[in-house]
């Protein structure tokens, strides 16, 4: 009986732990609530300041004690229009997040929020440590933050192409190539590879309305934390417009956002084992079962 009751134990323990899940554009995830902002990255077209930005949530603010965010230029208007960059954001589990822009041309700029360990290579355009917390966080305003002090559930990745009053300009978002991967994840869903928008485009997504015409959004969602797992989200970025545009800024340009959120359709992880742990599960205890019979028929 022993031996069948520590069988059994064994078994249990063998069962495997239910994997992350991440859902990606799934139409049976519906997110009905989105709290705070936990990080975001952007590439915007401008003729003036900064093109590429890492924040601690709520955009490019400044805030008591300083910035949220740490920023790069990449070039003007006239350098970046129609130019297709490759964009990568990477979470590495316990250390940080690291946004990489290449140009055309082959020149990498990379911004890092965290404390990495080894040091990044090749060492990041921008770094730091810590980021200042926005009133978008819940946080109190210029706190410091660090990756992953806050739970991030929700992944949104948005192209923005509008019409900016008193411009004279037309402007278009590619998006291509866009891929998710991680490590030690289920994944459900896919990511639309390749979206086109412009002032006209009317999109839909089955997860969170969009805002309306010239928005375009991809959203994932995890049962668990981003911040917990290693993933990137990488793909390619063009942003072109025709015309005279000589202030477009937060008008024309891409982004990703990490965010906590309220959704519906998903199973928390380790909520229910699966078919195949319930049938290991269910023979331990039949063999446990058929080991105290018979030792009670040997008593008889």
């Amino acid at each position: 009986m022993y031996r069948a009751l520590a069988a059994t134990l064994a078994l249990i323990c063998a069962l495997p732990a239910t994997a992350t899940t991440v859902y990606i554009n799934d139409p049976g995830v519906q997110i009905t609530a989105l709290d705070t902002l936990v990080l975001g990255a952007k590439y915007r077209m401008s003729n003036t300041n900064f093109d590429m930005s890492l924040d601690a949530g709520g955009g490019t603010q400044n805030v008591p004690g300083g910035p949220n965010f740490i920023s790069t230029g990449l070039g003007n208007n006239a350098q970046l229009n129609n130019a297709t960059y490759a964009f990568n954001l990477r979470n590495i589990a316990g250390q940080g997040i690291v946004f990489t822009m290449t140009s055309p041309a082959n020149v990498v700029r990379s911004l890092a929020w965290g404390s990495f360990g080894p040091a990044l290579s090749p060492v990041p355009t921008v770094a730091a440590e810590q980021l200042r917390a926005s009133a978008a966080t819940g946080e109190t305003p210029g706190s410091l933050l660090s990756p992953g002090q806050l739970p991030m559930n929700i992944l949104h990745l948005e192209a923005t192409s509008l019409q900016r009053s008193g411009q004279s300009y037309s402007p278009t978002v590619t998006l291509s190539d866009i891929a998710f991967t991680g490590t030690g994840i289920t994944q459900v869903g896919s990511t639309n590879a390749s979206q086109t928008v412009t002032p006209a485009t009317t999109l839909t997504n089955p997860n969170f309305a969009e805002v309306g015409p010239g928005w375009a959004s991809q959203w994932l969602v995890t049962d668990g934390n981003f911040w917990d797992f290693d993933w990137t989200l990488s793909g390619n970025v063009n942003l072109a417009y025709t015309g005279t545009a000589t202030n477009i800024d937060e008008f024309v340009k891409f982004g990703i956002s990490g965010k906590q959120g309220v959704f519906t359709g998903i199973t928390p992880s380790g909520a229910v084992p699966e078919p195949a742990s319930w049938a290991l599960l269910v023979a331990g205890f039949g063999l446990a079962g058929a080991a105290m019979r018979r030792r009670r028929a040997a008593v008889a």
